[in-house]
């Protein structure tokens, strides 16, 4: 069951409360489901974006070495599943070992402990078997100092909210509720956790029982919480010299190279490709764990980057070709026959037999363009928001390309990420029920020198139509179900005059 509110929540004590509903978090339930065991999920954030994410600020002291909140954590159902690629990578032996450089800080469990389960990740991540290692005789090292068989997995389906939704919706053991935000954990004596405190959305607070207590929140809020913990009871933790809030870890990552592979065999080896086990994957090449300790190394991994087939800097003429091919429609069919390619005017999608699609991709004209009809929805006059609302009639997503001024979020060009109040992008999210993700997390500002004529900062929306269209059937279903209450005659006259 998915539902806002707590209504129901607070006349029962529960077995388990998980705070979360991010990958962890809904993993964790549906396993103890799979176990007839039950679970109340709080999440603060509702199945869209929302005010929520507002309660995730931070002082970023450094804005050059971390990014923003909003795109380091998600307050909404599926947690950062909506910001993840998909990319699946498990720990490795090495990261257990004793490594001196890093000061004595060790997990207090073994790769043992964890490699057991990695299996029924997989299955609920949604990146095919178990399998991290893919051999390639085509690549031979000069020495140990490098491995070539590591690889990546993709996820076929990141979000968790969508990969799982019928187990999720469907299961009497896992109760999930939105728009409930956990403030404080409650203690006995002892220490133990014994439940929460929860705000809703109308500013009550409510306390909650629990034989256990999950954070599932993700190192950052999960922190959080555990500080106003301490905060209230100092001694808890190890106290203000305890571990608690140190030792934070992020993923350092950048371009250090341009490489061109002098046998095509050996870029081929290092293309995506499909190991025949459910997924794709990709290969990386990495030091060997007798190199990481020789040169006091933290487990890193390396792999090439393929350059933007647009991007002269490639000096590829085939690859330069296939971009100019894609951008016309009697060439790019040619090119890339698994997609569907149309070449007719937006307006006419009614007359089209379009099909159903997982994605709607748009670069369309921005602005007071002339055009030959109207959107479902939208009837204002900018062009693109026009293209996103058809782009709703026959995809579960869309990914696209606006100016910056018709986004509801402002992130190109800035500092950190801002979502708007007001303005032409919040007025098409109020007519039509569609709300604006960052989704791909690209400052396009970076980009503004390879446009051809004009140059207006732009931003890359995601949308979940598949979320709009779900709430706009609840909320026939709710005007459905009003029963009007009934009026006396001189109340009828009383409205009539």
């Amino acid at each position: 069951m998915i539902c806002a509110g707590l209504d129901g929540a607070e006349a029962r004590a529960h077995e388990t409360i998980v705070v979360g509903s991010g990958p962890a978090g809904l993993t964790l339930a549906m396993e103890l489901a799979r176990r007839g065991r039950p679970t109340l999920v709080l999440e603060s954030g509702l199945d869209r974006p929302s005010d929520a994410q507002d309660l995730a600020r931070a002082e970023i002291v450094d804005p050059t070495r971390h990014d923003d909140m909003r795109i380091a954590t998600v307050r909404r159902l599926g947690g950062t599943s909506n910001l993840w690629g998909g990319r699946s990578m498990p720990l490795d032996p090495v990261d257990f070992v004793p490594r001196p450089f890093v000061g004595g800080v060790r997990w207090p469990i073994g790769y043992d402990d964890v490699a057991r389960y990695y299996a029924t990740a997989c299955r609920y991540v949604g990146c095919g078997e178990a399998a991290f290692t893919l051999a390639a005789p085509e690549l031979s090292a000069a020495n140990g100092d490098f491995e070539f068989d590591r690889i990546e997995r993709a996820s076929n389906r990141p979000w968790f909210q969508k990969a799982h939704a019928a187990t999720l919706a469907a299961s009497p053991l896992i109760d999930i509720r939105l728009g409930a935000t956990v403030v404080a954990i409650d203690f006995a004596e002892s220490g133990r956790a014994t439940g929460v405190v929860v705000a809703t959305e109308g500013g009550a607070r409510i306390r909650l029982a629990a034989e256990r207590v999950v954070l599932a929140a993700g190192g950052l809020e999960s922190t959080r919480l555990l500080l106003a913990a301490q905060r209230r009871r100092p001694a808890l933790f190890g106290g203000a010299d305890g571990p608690l809030g140190r030792y934070y870890m992020g993923h350092v990552i950048g371009e250090i190279a341009d490489v061109v592979f002098a046998d095509a065999r050996i870029a081929a080896a290092f293309d995506f490709q499909r190991d025949g086990r459910g997924s794709f994957v990709r290969r990386r090449f990495t030091p060997s764990a007798e190199t990481m300790a020789r040169f006091d190394l933290p487990n890193v991994a390396f792999w090439p980057v393929a350059p933007p087939i647009a991007d002269p800097r490639h000096r590829s003429g085939a690859l330069s070709a296939v971009a100019l091919g894609l951008s016309t429609p009697i060439v790019g069919r040619k090119l890339l026959p698994e997609a569907r390619w149309i070449n007719a005017d937006v307006f006419d999608w009614r007359t089209l037999d379009l099909g159903r699609y997982d994605v709607a991709i748009a670069n369309p004209p921005f602005g007071r363009v002339k055009r030959s009809g109207d959107a479902p929805r939208y009837r204002g006059p900018e062009f693109e928001f026009h293209v996103m609302d058809i782009a709703r009639e026959f995809a579960e997503r869309g990914a696209f390309i606006v100016p910056q001024e018709s986004a509801s979020f402002r992130y190109s060009g800035r500092q950190c990420f801002d979502r708007r109040t007001s303005g032409r992008g919040v007025d098409f999210e109020r007519a039509t029920g569609a709300f604006m993700d960052i989704g791909a997390g690209v400052d396009t500002h970076f980009h503004r020198d390879d446009w051809k004529d004009d140059a207006p900062l732009c931003e890359i929306v995601c949308i979940d139509f598949e979320a709009a269209r779900e709430r706009e059937a609840q909320e026939r279903r709710r005007l459905d179900a009003y029963a009007p209450p009934a009026m006396q005659p001189g109340e009828q006259m009383a409205l009539l005059l």
